[in-house]
């Protein structure tokens, strides 16, 4: 679950999965101070009265936002398989991942991997 918009008095939340909603939406049953909750596919529009045990929990949840940043290692196996010269490669390798790993990279992925599969296939 996470929060999409919050206002006072309103707020929205979001999904995964129709259990996860299904949970909440009976847990929030059992509470007293809820005016309106509209539905969508995996969301809920909750309108609640400020002065309530509902707002105490809602307006305690925090929004967050699903930030994965690429890192060294996911950008170079993103761009690696469309550099075709090695010698190029074994630069980009070794300036992207380091002296050590990008050796080892290299030799592995380039000379070993790469060539076995290509005369198997």
């Amino acid at each position: 679950m996470r929060v999409e918009s919050k206002i006072t008095g309103r707020i929205r939340l979001r999904f995964d999965n129709l259990y996860e909603k299904e949970r909440v939406r009976s847990m929030l049953s059992k509470l007293d101070g809820i005016i309106n909750i509209k539905e969508s596919n995996l969301s809920f529009l909750i309108t609640y009265k400020s002065n309530s045990e509902v707002a105490l929990i809602l307006d305690n949840l925090q929004t967050k936002k699903d930030n994965i940043p690429l890192d060294k290692g996911d950008l170079f196996f993103y761009t690696a398989p469309f550099i075709k010269s090695p010698v190029t490669k074994f630069i980009y390798t070794i300036g992207l991942l380091g002296f050590k790993k990008g050796v080892i990279t290299f030799g592995v992925c380039t000379m070993l991997l790469g060539r076995y599969l290509k005369s198997k296939f």
